[in-house]
């Protein structure tokens, strides 16, 4: 596949990824997470790492990343803790405002180790 296509997988399943953090983080507090959300962010998490993967191996010649950069790191980083989202938000109590905020944090975190990579 081309850098595109892995591009517009990783933009799609971000958002699906997003948008069921967000359903998770509004639903009313209760033992359960709703489970199409939970559905929602198993698979977001897999076509996300495939898509960043993906975009990662057809870069080549001076444009060539490594997995092993700090700002790749980053990222991974960032993909463990959004894949930890349903548990931090049953068992840390992350739900409303308060989990949005720390959620979006991790997005902009996300987003700056792309955009400064240069920095590294």
């Amino acid at each position: 596949m081309s850098y595109e296509v892995y591009r517009l997988v990783h933009f799609v399943a971000l958002a699906l990824l997003f948008l069921s953090i967000g359903g998770q983080v509004f639903a009313p507090s209760g033992d359960k997470l709703p489970r199409a959300a939970t559905i929602t962010h198993g698979i977001a998490l897999v076509l996300v790492l495939l898509g960043g993967f993906g975009m990662l191996a057809r870069r080549s010649g001076s444009q060539a990343y490594e997995i092993s950069q700090p700002w790749v790191l980053a990222k991974l980083g960032v993909w463990l803790t959004l894949a930890l989202a349903p548990v931090l938000i049953k068992r840390a109590g992350l739900r409303g405002v308060l989990g949005a905020l720390v959620f979006a944090a991790l997005i902009g975190v996300a987003a700056y180790s792309v955009q400064a990579r240069w920095l590294w």
